[in-house]
């Protein structure tokens, strides 16, 4: 150690004498680069400009990061619901009033229709499969029985079939009064249908089908004929229904 001590001394002397000659420089020695966050300490007056030893504390930088969380509704956002399809309005409960209670007349000729033509009774002839409609009947009180006047012609032993059908619009439901029916009488008669639960008020659409034409093979003409078709509120029925 002694020796060492020399050593250093003299070269230390010789350097301090001649420099030049013996390749000393007295240049500073170059200090290590200093970490991010030495230079950030320093900054901020928390270090004295000297290297500081780094102690691993075993918690890694993931772990300062605040942790991510998903989206939740806890910011007061709602979740937005499913989306569903908008069911039918509810029948409402109607109160019956004598105000309310006219009996809706509708004659067939005065409608539309997609086969046939009128008749010399004031009526209209389905001759072929076909139907007579009508888009908008407004009932302002629930209907209680429907009356149909109607006549048939028969070929080959069978009588035309029918099918007459009421449609609320404003609850989208269908009723069928007749529903493949046979109109069995050949000269015009009244058929009143009542219906246990009465349909609700509202605009209605109405069609009358004839479904069984005679085919190529059958003997005869089938035929329907429908006149004219009565809805009834409950204190508008005919006397003695």
């Amino acid at each position: 150690m002694k020796l060492n001590f020399v050593r250093h001394t003299i070269l230390a002397a010789m350097c301090a004498a001649l420099p030049m000659l013996f390749g000393c420089d007295r240049t500073e020695i170059v200090k290590p680069l200093k970490t991010n966050e030495e230079v950030a300490a320093e900054r901020n007056g928390e270090g004295d400009g000297v290297p500081t030893t780094r102690i691993n504390t075993g918690a890694s930088r993931e772990a300062k990061r605040p942790e991510r969380r998903g989206r939740s509704t806890s910011d007061g956002r709602a979740a937005r619901p499913a989306a569903t399809r908008p069911a039918p309005p509810q029948e409402p409960v109607v109160e019956e009033t004598s105000a309310a209670a006219v009996a809706k007349v509708i004659t067939m000729a005065d409608l539309q229709a997609d086969a046939g033509s009128s008749d010399t009774e004031g009526g209209w002839n389905l001759n072929s499969n076909g139907m007579i409609y009508t888009m908008n009947i407004p009932m302002t009180a629930p209907i209680h029985a429907v009356m149909v006047e109607s006549k048939g012609q028969e070929a080959d032993g069978t009588w035309p079939m029918v099918e007459l059908t009421l449609y609320n619009r404003d609850y989208q439901k269908y009723y069928y009064p007749m529903n493949k029916e046979y109109v069995t009488w050949p000269t015009y008669q009244e058929k009143l249908i009542r219906f246990d639960t009465p349909l609700p008020a509202g605009t209605y659409q109405m069609s009358f089908r004839f479904l069984n034409n005679e085919t190529v093979a059958t003997e005869g003409d089938r035929n329907v004929y429908f006149r004219k078709m009565v809805l009834y509120p409950k204190q508008a029925l005919p006397e003695g229904e």
